[in-house]
């Protein structure tokens, strides 16, 4: 069975804003792979605090936020930011997180 990629709607928007479907593409295989043992260098980490459950990816100056469903072999994006984002603006994404303000939207594409 193929692993599925779920936007949600801010996430599509910087995506093709960015154009930058095919490396957010690339680096959640490799995280995949990473995690059935393969020895493959991704930048990732497991969030901590109103961000659990959800891991994180560094690519350049841009992190993708994502929740992994192994049971239906499913990827959620949920956000993806720019390192450079001031405070104030990473603090008004974690608070739509916590309280599930975030929109419901999605789209799905295979992984591979």
């Amino acid at each position: 069975m193929k692993w599925k990629i779920d936007y949600s709607r801010d996430a599509e928007k910087f995506i093709e804003r960015e154009n930058i479907r095919g490396e957010t593409r690339e680096e959640l295989a490799k995280f995949i792979k990473r995690t059935k043992d393969k020895d493959i260098n991704v930048d990732a980490k497991k969030l901590k605090g109103s961000w659990t459950g959800y891991y994180r990816i560094r690519k350049g100056k841009i992190r993708i936020i994502f929740d992994v469903d192994y049971k239906n072999k499913a990827v959620f994006i949920e956000k993806l930011i720019f390192e450079e984002m001031s405070i104030r603006n990473r603090s008004r994404i974690a608070y739509k997180i916590k309280t599930k303000k975030l929109c419901n939207h999605y789209t799905s594409v295979p992984l591979y």
